[in-house]
């Protein structure tokens, strides 16, 4: 699975934070299971469950955000599909140098077989007073 947002642990539980205020947070989950813990079915996406929660409750909160090594280099991974990644870079040398496509300015990608990617690897970076 593809993260590339906020989460937060809740009751030993990796969750996406969604919409919040000051006094409460909407977990996301992807998971059937957690209708069971309180979550309930909430988009036109029959794989999406939203649970509101209380600041008070909020555990560590950290990005994720899924990388791959394609040739060698260090890419953004934006999605995917059966067979395939959906990759990004910013650095325009990189781009060049492995084909990637503009899409924007500083924005470059590429659509590559997953059997071409070396590696696929999360990094999660705690944040700090996220919600003070």
């Amino acid at each position: 699975m593809i993260r590339n947002n906020i989460y937060m642990l809740y009751r030993g539980e990796e969750y996406r934070i969604g919409k919040y205020t000051k006094d409460t947070v909407n977990l996301i989950s992807t998971n059937a299971v957690d209708e069971q813990n309180g979550f309930e079915h909430f988009s036109i996406d029959p794989n999406l469950y939203r649970k509101t929660i209380s600041v008070a409750e909020i555990g560590d909160v950290f990005s994720i955000h899924t990388y791959a090594i394609y040739k060698g280099q260090k890419c953004s991974v934006e999605g995917e599909d059966t067979e395939h990644y959906f990759l990004r870079v910013e650095q325009r040398s990189i781009a060049d140098k492995l084909n990637f496509d503009i899409r924007d300015r500083d924005d470059f990608v590429k659509t590559v077989a997953k059997q071409d990617v070396e590696k696929i690897f999360e990094e999660k970076k705690l944040k700090e007073n996220y919600f003070k």
